[in-house]
């Protein structure tokens, strides 16, 4: 391959980095609970068709992540939540109601801003999570990497 043909192979991959880049970026936040307030949220919203987003949904197909689960007053499985956000780096809590959590935790270095949101339904013991990345395509893992993260740490013994 001459020295010039490569040259416009790497222009050409720049550029189609770039332009997946901007399509991510341009998309918004990409899926985030509508109602500004949370007031009242019943179900979390389904992820975008970009694969940086997982949710508990029985619709989520390649997006799907299991729901955590809790015992006792759904206020003591918040409380718990809380903390273990608390102690994560970079992870600042939003809103955190009777039932809904929201919280947002930057990437290291980048600053690339993910929201994460849990959603308890005292009736069935049931927390529904979900974590998506508000530019980008990709995440490499990091959103299902990071709702483990917590599922390990909030079904761990206090």
């Amino acid at each position: 391959m001459s020295s010039l043909r490569r040259q416009q192979y790497r222009i050409h991959l720049c550029l189609w980095v770039l332009l997946v880049l901007l399509v991510g970026c341009a998309s918004g936040p990409g899926g985030e609970v509508k109602n500004s307030k949370h007031a009242g949220v019943t179900a979390l919203a389904a992820c975008p068709s970009r694969p940086s987003c997982v949710v508990s949904r029985d619709d989520a197909g390649s997006h799907a992540v299991a729901a955590l689960a809790f015992e006792g007053p759904a206020a003591d499985a918040l409380a718990r939540l809380s903390d273990i956000l608390k102690k994560m780096p970079r992870t600042q809590i939003i809103t955190s109601k009777e039932h809904y959590l929201h919280a947002t935790q930057e990437s290291r270095g980048l600053n690339f801003t993910d929201d994460v949101e849990f959603l308890l339904d005292p009736q069935t013991g049931r927390i529904d999570v979900r974590s998506c990345s508000r530019t980008g395509y990709f995440d490499f893992g990091v959103n299902r990497a990071r709702i483990e993260a917590i599922r390990d740490a909030f079904d761990s013994p206090q």
